[in-house]
């Protein structure tokens, strides 16, 4: 595997929160070796993995750490000495995304004031997907990103991720003008 590329000089920290799902259920389905791929790929200052409170989830939360690098692996902050991870409850409620997603936000900036909040919405289901996204609208993150890896049979394909970001700053300047 090549090395993972240093961040850009000039690029401020970046935080990145990211879901996690338990992921489908197809041949080519692998989750965590997605998101440990888009790990290497982003190269964040630092991370959070908020997963659903799931067995399968947390499995794969804790499968995305093995499968990194040392070095990529120092940049995971766990929510707590307890508690590495912080559990969305319930993974079928965009409101209980929202909230947990939130206080990962509000935590993330506190312990990290000069990084740049970002947030991976692409893993867990649907409502986690858009609760991240409220979540983030709400609390004024940057930027929100999904990943794309050609998709079959309705799971990803791990080695061919790509990232889709949304510009959430933008939007709420677009937003801002129109009034």
């Amino acid at each position: 595997m090549p090395a993972v590329p240093p961040p850009a000089a000039s690029a401020p920290p970046v935080c990145l929160l990211v879901t996690v799902g338990a992921g489908a259920r197809g041949r080519q389905a692998d989750p965590a070796q997605g998101l440990a791929n888009l790990l290497r790929m982003r190269n964040p200052s630092r991370f959070l993995l908020v997963p659903s409170r799931s067995r399968e989830a947390i499995q794969t939360a804790e499968r995305v750490l093995t499968l990194l690098s040392r070095e990529v692996r120092t940049a995971f902050e766990p929510w707590s000495e307890a508690q590495p991870f912080l559990p969305i409850d319930r993974h079928d409620s965009m409101e209980s995304t929202r909230m947990v997603v939130a206080a990962a936000i509000r935590a993330a900036r506190q312990r990290f004031p000069d990084a740049a909040i970002a947030i991976h919405a692409a893993s867990g289901t649907k409502p986690m997907a858009a609760g991240a996204v409220l979540a983030a609208l709400d609390e004024g993150v940057g930027l929100v990103e999904f990943g794309g890896s050609g998709h079959s049979e309705g799971a990803a394909r791990p080695g061919r991720e790509t990232r889709l970001p949304f510009d959430a700053a933008r939007w709420r300047a677009e937003r801002a003008a129109s009034v």
